[in-house]
């Protein structure tokens, strides 16, 4: 049987949506011309928008573990992110950063079990409120045409099919760790600590969102501020799917196609999300002097 390496496989779609954004660019003077729109405020209100993102995902990690059951103090929990947010940008990102987040863990006493079910579980929580967002933000776009042209069979299928996804994966494929872990999550005295971490996830969400929205501001000016926080919300829910680098190249895309639709210039969707992609990355890299403070102690 045929055996893909996952990271070269989001490595590749990557690279091949990227090429397929820059396809109907007459050369980088498309690129360069919309740099100008982009004002150094705007860069830097995106970069500390994005830190709180970062900032809040450390809070979010830090309280599961404590709900785990783990009396661990912030600062080791803020450091191993820190880790698994660097591995993320160089390993598929799931997997690097469960990988980087478990050397500082495990000398906190977390198994590499209990850290690949926080991620899990934060990750799911992650996904549903961003498709939640997404979905709300696609129905404003397209001005509610699309559910008033669905069939009542359309929409019980489209409520019916991921709960019956979510029984199978739940009764057969996860395995009985997974299990006891998720009857500890959905115990009646954890309905509390998991509205608090969905509280602390809608928040970065947030902020995510007001990342993209800001920047789409700068090229489309005209646009009803509701439209801004509609395609923002879409973009970043498509750019967090597992199935590119990072998101890299779906964000592109994305961002593009939506920016066109609501009377912008493709390129200039294409420019403002790669400032998003690189602020991202400089925001997670300017963590990494703080791993080297107390290095081998």
């Amino acid at each position: 049987m045929l055996k893909i390496n996952r990271k070269y496989f989001a490595l590749v779609v990557s690279l091949l949506l990227l090429i397929a954004a820059m396809a109907g660019f007459d050369g980088l003077d498309d690129v360069s011309a919309n740099l100008a729109l982009f004002r150094p405020g705007t860069l830097l209100t995106v970069a500390g928008l994005f830190l709180g993102t970062v900032l809040l995902s450390f809070v979010r990690i830090w309280i599961i573990f404590r709900d785990f059951g783990h009396d661990i103090a912030f600062y080791p929990v803020a450091k191993a992110c820190m880790a698994g947010n660097i591995g993320a940008l160089f390993f598929i990102p799931v997997f690097g950063q469960i990988a980087g987040r478990q050397i500082y863990l495990e000398q906190l006493g977390v198994t590499a079990i209990e850290n690949s079910a926080a991620s899990g579980y934060e990750r799911v929580l992650a996904g549903g409120v961003s498709a939640v967002f997404a979905i709300s933000g696609f129905i404003y776009i397209y001005d509610f045409q699309l559910a008033e042209n669905t069939a009542i069979t359309d929409l019980v299928m489209f409520l019916v099919a991921p709960l019956i996804a979510l029984v199978v994966f739940v009764k057969w494929i996860m395995n009985e760790q997974e299990k006891q872990v998720l009857r500890t999550l959905l115990s009646w005295g954890a309905i509390f600590r998991l509205f608090r971490v969905t509280l602390i996830v809608t928040a970065g969400m947030i902020l995510m969102m007001l990342c993209f929205a800001q920047m789409f501001s700068s090229i489309l000016p005209g646009a009803d501020p509701w439209q801004l926080v509609s395609i923002a919300f879409i973009v970043s829910f498509l750019a967090s799917l597992p199935i590119s680098f990072g998101g890299w190249g779906l964000r592109e895309l994305s961002s593009m196609f939506f920016v066109a639709y609501l009377g912008g210039s493709a390129e200039a969707g294409f420019v403002a999300s790669l400032f998003i992609g690189l602020i991202s990355i400089g925001i997670v890299l300017l963590f990494y002097p703080i791993l080297l403070l107390g290095k081998g102690r």
